[in-house]
């Protein structure tokens, strides 16, 4: 399948196979069965939902961290651009409440949860027709999701995933093997104690070992750099557990580039459009393959 790091495409340039339906397409109203990552802090914004969305798969919008006027704005600008389904994650790590009111008010397609007790959220979420979707990365938070009668569990490792922000944060996970991503908790300001892969830059060489520091989250952390998230600009401090995203300035390799071992498959930047449809492309052949192979094998009696 490919491996690739997305770029923005807003407008389809390919037809793509049409018999790759599942029941999570049809309940869900989408063509493919293929859901973009919700990636923060504002790594996922509304051009990139709408060019998944738009190519068939559903993307789905990560705004934690935007005020909920600002939240309710961005999901404006994803039916601007779209009018196909699409969703918005939130993490129950932090306050959500208001977040999901606007969610509800204003009849996203699906809201989609992370961390926390999913349970509260349904029965308001179903009587205003939303879908709901649980990231769960354990078995015991799968079961309680189940009970709490979610509409899809989101079964992920229990060390979360990588993400891809800002051109030299995607320039360096383009270079990297999967020997270059370090299991580790160093960026636990805010989040302590969370393991994490990040790639392994100077920085993070130089503080292998003493993990620990990074969890004091201390207010007089040197600033590395400074971004905009959720419409405000912040510092960035050191050990803090914010990838880089596209308005993050300063000494960018001493922030958190989270990347998995997967990073070492990404060899090339492509729209986000683009990488569905070839995923789609490729999961067809690999079912024709298979289906001719096994046709074969009844053919001939074995």
């Amino acid at each position: 399948m490919s491996t690739t790091s997305a770029t923005i495409d807003l407008i389809p340039t390919k037809s793509a196979d049409t018999t790759m339906k599942t029941a999570l397409c049809h309940m869900l109203g989408i063509e493919y069965p293929i859901v973009a990552s919700p990636m923060g802090p504002d790594l996922t914004g509304p051009e990139m939902v709408a060019a998944v969305s738009n190519a068939g798969g559903l993307g789905i919008l990560q705004a934690q961290f935007c005020a909920p006027p600002l939240l309710r704005e961005q999901i404006h600008q994803v039916r601007a651009l779209t009018g196909k389904p699409f969703g918005v994650n939130l993490l129950l790590h932090f306050p959500a409440e208001d977040h999901v009111a606007v969610c509800l008010e204003e009849r996203v397609p699906v809201l989609s949860l992370f961390s926390g007790d999913p349970t509260p959220y349904v029965e308001p979420a179903h009587a205003a027709g939303v879908k709901v979707f649980h990231q769960v990365g354990s078995v015991p938070e799968a079961q309680r999701a189940t009970a709490a009668s979610v509409d899809v569990v989101i079964a992920q490792g229990v060390e979360a995933g990588g993400h891809v922000a800002g051109e030299h944060y995607r320039q360096m996970v383009l270079e990297a093997g999967e020997g270059d991503a370090v299991r580790t908790i160093l960026f636990g300001y805010g989040w302590p104690n969370a393991p994490h892969r990040t790639l392994r830059t100077a920085f993070v060489r130089q503080w292998l070992g003493q993990e620990e520091r990074g969890q004091e989250s201390r207010s007089d952390e040197p600033v590395v750099g400074r971004t905009v998230i959720g419409g405000q600009p912040m510092p960035v401090l050191r050990f803090m557990g914010f990838p880089p995203n596209s308005e993050a300035t300063g000494n960018i390799d001493s922030m958190d580039l989270l990347a998995g071992q997967s990073v070492g498959l990404i060899h090339e930047v492509k729209p986000a459009g683009q990488i569905v449809y070839e995923l789609v492309a490729e999961a067809g052949q690999i079912i024709s393959q298979r289906l001719a192979g096994l046709i074969a094998t009844k053919a001939s009696g074995g």
